[in-house]
């Protein structure tokens, strides 16, 4: 006697995923829409479509999705973890902090939740909390870095100018604080403003204005990391500059009031999913907010 084969699900699912790896969103999303019609309850299959909607800038419809999914499987940190991203995509910070401390709660060790929460709470203006939160996924000089990035989402070019320039006194092969830096001078001179490696910026920068920074070779950030290390080399002995050594007990910084002398404060870990405030700030770190992986 015929008897009708049970779908396997969990293959058609691997395939999907196949295809979105490899591009093909329309195909990967008709292939989860055809695994809900026959299994509406498979939750990774409602997780992607949320995805797919969220990376296409439909927020609304990318809540519906995960909010679902989330209902399907309620302990799931990565689906919260996910909520919270689009929620801090459509500026909701509240919201989205609740939903990356919910995440926290359920997977204490989840990078992209910590990550987030770190993004969210420097857009909010908690800059301790932020600074927290990166050291807990990282270097200290990452963390400075990231932070960076936050006040750069803010607008604060000068605190972002600080927190680079400190993450390359820990590190000074740090490619993420170079990257940085050089994006802060190029928009500090298309501002008008001086910037620090003026020089140096002049150099990377001209004819290239608004390029960003992200495809240097690793031999060439390691050139400028250099070369932004002796910059700072001569601004300490200039005394604008404290050494690394003499600030290793600096206490993570507050965002008001901000220090009266040369000191420094991070965020992008690895969120790869770009930054959602600025299209044309991009830095191949952690600094970014994570989503959807």
């Amino acid at each position: 006697m015929f008897q009708r084969q049970t779908p396997d699900f969990d293959a058609q699912f691997i395939q999907a995923r196949e295809l979105e790896r490899n591009g093909e969103i329309a195909r990967a999303k008709q292939a989860y829409q055809e695994i809900l019609s026959q299994n509406p309850t498979m939750t990774g299959a409602v997780h992607r479509l949320g995805v797919i909607a969220a990376k296409q800038g439909n927020a609304e419809e990318a809540l519906a999705h995960l909010s679902r999914a989330q209902s399907l499987d309620p302990d799931n940190s990565e689906i919260l973890t996910d909520i919270g991203y689009v929620l801090y995509t459509q500026n909701r910070g509240n919201e989205a902090a609740n939903a990356l401390r919910a995440a926290l709660e359920r997977s204490p060790d989840n990078e992209r939740a910590i990550n987030n929460l770190g993004l969210v709470l420097g857009k909010q203006g908690n800059m301790a909390e932020a600074h927290a939160m990166f050291r807990n996924i990282g270097t200290e000089a990452e963390a400075l870095a990231s932070l960076g990035y936050v006040y750069a989402q803010r607008g604060e070019l000068e605190k972002a100018e600080q927190s680079f320039s400190r993450a390359l006194d820990h590190d000074s092969e740090l490619r993420i604080a170079a990257e940085g830096l050089l994006q802060i001078n190029e928009r500090k001179r298309l501002r008008g403003s001086k910037p620090i490696t003026e020089d140096l910026s002049n150099q990377v920068a001209e004819g290239a204005t608004g390029q960003e920074w992200n495809g240097m070779s690793d031999t060439e950030l390691a050139e400028l990391a250099q070369r932004l290390n002796t910059t700072m080399e001569q601004r300490r002995s200039e005394g604008t500059v404290q050494p690394a050594s003499h600030q290793a007990n600096v206490p993570a910084p507050a965002a008001d009031p901000a220090p009266s002398a040369p000191q420094y404060f991070r965020n992008q870990p690895r969120p790869v999913f770009g930054s959602p405030t600025a299209k044309s700030w991009r830095l191949p770190l952690r600094s970014e907010p994570d989503f959807g992986i």
